[in-house]
């Protein structure tokens, strides 16, 4: 399913019509006290007080933080789910020795996997980027191995008779066909590994988006929690427009490879 089509000036038109709508309804209920500027400050304010945090740095300083964070977790949660969702997905006792332990796993909720990694790295860096890294690791893996228990039965019966190694027939078959649910495990992982990172930056009191967003919250700063709340969200968007972009790239070149089999 494509969430994101091919972009067109009419479409990105059309794409902003509600978000302008729904900030310029923000603007007149608070300025007519339909709602509380104390509470929900307008678009206005958040403007303000996004170029003041923007002017010293502030800003700046939590945004890096957090893509610091979500890049090195993203890129070794990637890799690893790709790798043990493949080894799984070609293999019948790989999958029956580690997939019941890694579906119970599957199901508990991240964030409380975070204890775990304070206890193996301590308050810091290591202990965000290793849980936003397993965050990452469950979606592709479960999506790759997924797609490659579907892989078509001809065209490994044909890779096989043509003398491939087992090594060929996974890396050169099975992660080909896998190749665009892999891909779309990694848009869903990439969304997740920022909500993570974002809870994690909160409870460990850590700086970042999260922090700015929450921890604003606790001290009354309502303009900068929604600033940050509007930050998360562009963060995000420009997150899977580039996963989107990459998928966009690979897939035909491996789709035209694929059908030279």
């Amino acid at each position: 399913m494509q969430l994101l089509g091919k972009s067109t000036p009419s479409t990105i038109l059309l794409g902003l019509i509600a978000p302008l709508a729904l900030v310029a309804l923000w603007e007149y209920f608070a300025a007519t006290q339909v709602i509380s500027p104390i509470f929900f400050p307008p678009p206005s304010r958040l403007l303000e007080v996004g170029l003041q945090l923007a002017a010293d740095g502030t800003l700046w300083l939590h945004i890096g933080t957090t893509l610091g964070r979500l890049a090195p977790a993203f890129v070794l949660g990637t890799f690893s789910g790709l790798v043990v969702g493949l080894v799984l997905g070609s293999s019948r006792f790989m999958r029956a020795l580690w997939e019941p332990s890694l579906l119970a796993l599957y199901s508990v909720p991240k964030i409380a996997l975070l204890p775990i990694f304070l206890a193996i790295f301590g308050v810091g860096e290591g202990a965000l980027v290793g849980l936003v890294t397993t965050s990452v690791f469950f979606y592709v893996w479960i999506y790759t191995m997924t797609a490659a228990m579907r892989t078509p039965e001809n065209l490994l019966v044909t890779a096989r008779a043509f003398g491939a190694s087992q090594f060929d027939v996974v890396t050169r078959v099975i992660f080909r066909s896998a190749l665009p649910e892999t891909m779309s495990g990694v848009r869903v992982g990439v969304t997740v590994a920022l909500l993570v990172c974002l809870t994690a930056e909160y409870v460990l009191g850590a700086d970042g988006i999260g922090y700015l967003i929450l921890g604003s919250r606790s001290l009354g700063q309502h303009a900068q929690s929604y600033l940050g709340i509007v930050i998360a969200s562009i963060t995000g968007l420009l997150l899977q427009l580039g996963v989107k972009k990459l998928d966009d790239l690979l897939n035909p070149g491996f789709k035209s490879a694929f059908k030279a089999l």
